[in-house]
């Protein structure tokens, strides 16, 4: 394996061609709150989280997205890809 090293990107569509790579083998993660838990969510970049299952199993009507204060505790910002996989 090698380390492939390319400027910053902000969307999975970018990292994904900065990796040569399809769209659909770069993954994403999505940081929700749902109820009180905070959450991540993976998967295929070229896929949709859907809130309505996330409700059904967390049991709950509350989701939304972390805030810019919520990301920060993590080091993270609000638009940020990182290529892990």
């Amino acid at each position: 394996m090698s380390i492939l090293h390319h400027n910053p990107v902000i969307t999975c569509a970018e990292a994904a061609m900065a990796r040569r790579i399809s769209i659909d083998e770069e993954l994403k993660t999505v940081l929700l709150k749902v109820s009180y838990r905070k959450v991540s969510v993976h998967l295929k970049a070229s896929e949709k989280i859907y809130s309505k299952a996330i409700r059904k199993l967390f049991r709950s009507k509350h989701i939304r997205f972390l805030t810019s204060d919520e990301l920060r505790d993590y080091n993270l910002e609000k638009v940020e890809s990182v290529s892990w996989n």
